[in-house]
This record gives structure tokens, sequence and C-alpha cells, in this order.
């Protein structure tokens, strides 16, 4: 979590005065404008090395990124896991709660009789630790909606009909489920209102954790109504691809539609989990342990590098112990693909394809075909954010780099951006070479780029997305836990409930037996560890306060940024606070990019 403020090293913070009284001449150093001042300093920390990840075991030693090393690298990812670790106690604390609240209500699952006693149960909690979803889960509406707030990286348009991923002739009823359109599924396609998400080219990346039946399905979705500006996404059909090639829909049984939208969601759970374990952490650590490496402390980028990846070696330490081991780490005891799949082959999948460019909201949503969906509010939100923090990078890097040559003649920052560029120690695919970065704007884009990334793009897809949507029952299990049936209809809802989604009994990864409500409450105890718990210091707007210093040259220009992005960050929560405030009854409030709810760095 957040330190003090008054740890910040003195460069522009409240601190100075005193540093001005002891050390006049300190403190004007301190200030000095670039090209005079640090842009003449070396990289600050050659001791703090980069590391390769066989540390974590022999399967990562040939991943191309990079963890802290050497002795000043080594003492600070071990003090950041114990940090770490420390931070996570409240949520510790809070899911033992919630375990006993449910454990009590619901002795040995007795009360789990139907596929909607799930939602009697959650009701046990207190308002505030209730999933989001729990109320919802039989919504078409908010399963969809999924696709557009808490899950939204994967979704695209299908460009022709040629490329529909689910034959028309094997999706019953569709003209009754196109009916308020008033258009046939092709014309949809060529209107630009179909949109898939397609699991299957992931089938030689990834195979089922222990006792979990993995499936690999397809969803396709459309943007119903007569009017697309104003339509809503809908679910149109999910077509499996191991247990059967049955295309589901809507129409059918509830037993059919709730095991299909199920097992779409275990695997979203997972897949959506390693995308964000890549781009917002393991992608981000070569990007910090190149600052911590090469960036003093009175440096411009400072205070814009070490918020967003507070914590972030200790994050990424902890995921690669707890979550990927195989027997004993989450992904083999809850969810549905094995860790060492992740580790071994779907991690190197992403990452073969990853470019840092690519990764910027809007070159990302536009390359997907997804920017004018109605209701997009990941998008719409994110957007904001973005610009926002774009808003303030641009102001507090233009006072120190007015020319090129302030750029080129800082020493530290271009050995910052060379250790990241292509053939560099910390190299990031795509990331742009130190010669094209000559401008404020450019190196503020970067720098905002990170703040978002942590800030943002990592909340609305983790942290107390997990809890509030991952493993919130009957739609969204961990992982199915029987095969499902070759036949449609011949699932029953009673079988569906007692054999896939929570059985009797269930064996573990290690061999030993526990209950289907001991797997149930494992499950939403997993989930409630990656809640947050913030402070008003930890939340997003507050790590960039600066106070204005006269003595420190910039130092208005750098205040009046903070005051404008806290306006910035104000506008939008009430924007989302009121466009929540008139969600219809059958959607859950998306409230996960609130900038009141939002934290500055990756912190679980």
């Amino acid at each position: 979590m957040s330190r003090a403020r008054s740890s910040i090293s003195c460069w522009l913070m409240a601190c100075v005065s005193l540093v001005v009284v002891l050390r006049p001449n300190a403190a004007r150093a301190q200030c000095a404008a670039v090209p005079t001042g640090w842009s003449n300093l070396a990289p600050q920390s050659p001791a703090y090395q980069y590391a390769n990840y066989s540390q974590f075991g022999a399967q990562y030693a040939d991943m191309p990124l990079v963890f802290p090393g050497g002795p000043v690298g080594s003492a600070d990812a071990m003090a950041q896991q114990g940090m770490w670790a420390e931070q996570r106690i409240p949520s510790q604390q809070q899911a033992t709660i919630n375990g006993q609240t449910l454990f009590t209500a619901c002795p040995q699952g007795a009360c789990i009789d139907s596929l909607f006693a799930f939602e009697g149960l959650y009701a046990q909690l207190t308002p505030a630790q209730q999933p989001a979803l729990a109320n919802f889960a039989f919504s078409d509406a908010a399963f969809a909606r999924m696709r557009l707030t808490v899950a939204p990286l994967l979704l695209q348009r299908v460009a022709s009909l040629a490329d529909l991923p689910i034959p028309q002739d094997t999706i019953s009823g569709l003209t009754e489920l196109l009916a308020r359109t008033g258009l046939t599924l092709p014309q949809l396609v060529e209107a630009g209102r179909v949109f898939s998400q397609d699991y299957r080219p992931l089938t030689d990346y990834i195979y089922a954790s222990p006792g979990a039946f993995l499936e690999i399905p397809v969803g396709l979705f459309f943007i119903d109504g007569a009017n697309a500006t104003t339509g809503r996404l809908m679910p149109l059909a999910i077509r499996f691809s191991v247990f059967n090639s049955n295309t589901y829909t809507p129409l059918d049984t509830t037993a059919d539609w709730v095991l299909a939208k199920a097992a779409f969601n275990s695997l979203d759970t997972a897949v959506h989990a390693v995308v964000h374990f890549l781009n917002d952490h393991l992608i981000l650590q070569n990007y910090c342990t190149s600052a911590k490496r090469n960036l003093g402390t009175a440096h411009p980028l400072y205070l814009m590098t070490s918020k967003p990846c507070e914590l972030m070696v200790g994050v990424v330490a902890q995921g690669l112990n707890m979550l990927l081991p195989n027997t004993t780490g989450a992904f083999d005891r809850v969810l549905s693909v094995a860790g060492q799949a992740v580790a071994t082959k779907l991690l190197p999948y992403y990452f073969a394809q990853y470019n840092w460019e690519d990764n910027y909201l809007e070159a990302d949503v536009e390359s997907r075909g997804v920017d004018q969906i109605p209701g997009f509010s990941y998008y719409a939100d994110a957007k904001a954010l973005s610009r926002a923090l774009t808003r303030y990078a641009e102001a507090a890097t233009t006072p120190f780099y007015p020319t090129p040559q302030s750029i080129i003649g800082d020493r530290q920052l271009q050995a910052f951006l060379a250790d990241l560029s292509v053939g560099g120690p910390a190299s990031i695919p795509g990331f742009p070479a130190p010669s094209t970065i000559l401008t404020s704007k450019r190196l503020a884009g970067i720098a905002a780029q990170v703040m978002w990334l942590a800030g943002v793009q990592h909340h609305a897809v983790n942290s107390d997305k997990v809890y509030n949507y991952d493993f919130v029952y009957p739609v969204s299990p961990g992982k199915l836990l029987a095969a499902p049936p070759k036949l449609k209809g011949d699932l029953t809802e009673q079988q569906l409930l007692n054999n896939i989604l929570f059985p009797a009994m269930v064996m573990r990864p290690d061999g030993n037996i526990t209950s289907g409500l001991g797997f149930f409450l494992e499950s939403q105890s997993l989930g409630l560890f990656f809640e947050l718990f913030l402070g008003p210091e930890n939340v997003l707007g507050s790590a960039y306060d600066v106070p204005a210093t006269a003595d420190c040259p910039g130092s208005a220009q750098l205040a009046a940024a903070s005051v404008r992005l806290d306006a910035d960050l104000a506008k939008i929560s009430a924007a989302i606070r009121q466009r929540e405030d008139a969600l219809t009854d059958d959607l859950p409030r998306f409230s996960l990019l609130d900038p009141q709810n939002l934290p500055f760095s990756t912190n679980v």
C-alpha cells in the first residue's frame, strides 16, 4: 500500500521547506531544472540489477522478462513481498468472517437445493460483502454486460459472415432471438452488430486443472433492439468444442443455458487472469525494474513511476508462488486451467503476441472493432481516466523537458528508456526507441500509460472484480466438476447442480477429499483475497498530489496539474455514479473504475 507522503524524496514535496532551512544549496540543486541538474547524473543504482525468473522454477528460466536482482534488487524484492503480505491481512480476515457466515448459514451445504439457492446464501453476507453478480446470475443482460465491464479485453467484432464462428444453421430459434432488431443475422453482421469471444485458438495452449472438466467454447453476442446506437449487447449463442459440439442459446432449458454460461465464464475467468498478469504485472515489472535501476528520486518521472510500481515486485513474486504451482496453486485448486499450462503454454502464447503500442486503450478497442458498442462502460470510464492521467502527465513533464536536447541530455532518462527498448536488458516488445522520444508529450504518453495500466485497467479486470464476478455461483464457477452431457435437453437442473457445480464431494489436487461446500467456500475465499481495502491515501488521485514550492522550478505547474487531476477525477466519479444510478433492475452496478474506488498501483 501507499507509504506516507513524507517518505517521498524531497522533490517538490512538503518536506522541502525543512531541507531549505537545513541545506539550502542541496535543496536548490535537487530542484534544479534540466539539463543542469539530474540530467547530468549517472544511472541511480547500478547494484539494482536484472535477473530472470528461474528462481521461481525451471519452467520460467527462458521467460524473456526480468525480475529485480543483485544485492539491492533482491533485498527490495524481499521487502516488497513482506509489505504486500502485510497489506493482504484485512482481506484474509474478511475472508474468514465471510466463510464462517456462509458455513453457519448452510451446514454441510444443505441449503443449496437448487440453482436459485445461491442467491439466498449470498444474502446472508452483509450488503457490502455480497458479490455484485449475486442477484443477477440469471440475467442474460448482466452476462453480456460483463464483456463490457469486468471482462472487456477479448470481445471482437465479427467482420463478415465468413468469419462467423458459429454456423447460423446451428442456432435454434434465431428468428425469435433477433426479432427486436428487425434484421437477419447476415444483416446484423454487415451492420457491425455481431461480436464473438472465441477460446478455441487456445486449445493447444491450455489443459484442465486437476478435477476440472475444461470446456473450450466460443460465445456470440449481438446488439439487440431496433436502434444500433441505443441497443443493448445480448448473448446469442455459445458453442462447445470439447465434450460436444452443441450450440446453446437463451431459448434452451434453464439447465442447458446455465451450463453454457458457466462453462464460458469459467474459462473466461482463467484467461482474463492470465492476460491481466502479463499486461499489468509481468510487462510492467520490466518497466519498474528499469526505473529502480536508473531513475533517482529527484527525477521528473520519479513520482509517476514509483507510485504505479509500488509493491509491483511483491505482487509478481506472490502471484507466481501462490497462483501457478502444481497442485498447491490457486489455478489447480479452484480454476479450470492448470497452473503449469499457464506457466509453460499460455503465458508464452500471449507474450509472443504482445506489443507495447497495441495495448494503449484506443489502439486495443479499435483493433477489435468494439469501440462503437453502446453501453461499453469499461471503455467510456477507462478513456476518461486515460485522458485525465495524460493531461496530468503532460503538465508534469513539460516544465522539465522543453526541448529535444533536454530529453537527449538526461542521462538517467536515456538509460531508463534504452534498457526497455529493443536490445535492452529489460526489453519490452514494441517499446519505442529512445531516438523516437524527443518531446515531453511523447514522454508523458508513456508515463500516463503506465499510470493507467497500474491504476485503471488492472482494477477493472482484477482486484474487486474477482470477488464480485469470478466465483459467483451458479453462472461463474471456478471449474466444472463433471463432464457436460453429449446431448442438449438431457440435463436437468438438479443434475447440473449436484454433479457439475456443487457435488457432495470434491477431490482436491493433493488427493484429499473436501465437500462441495468446502470447495465452494475455498473459491469464495480466493475471490475475497483480491478485494481492496483502501484508505484515502491509497486512491488514484492522492498519489500525485504535489504542493507548490517556491524553491523548485516547475512546482507551480505540478501543483496546478495535481489540482486539475483531482477535479477531473471528481467529474469522472460523478458521471459514473449518475450512469449507474440510472441502471435497470436486471444489471449489477459497475463502479470498479469510479476514481473513489481506484488504487494508484497494481497492489494485488
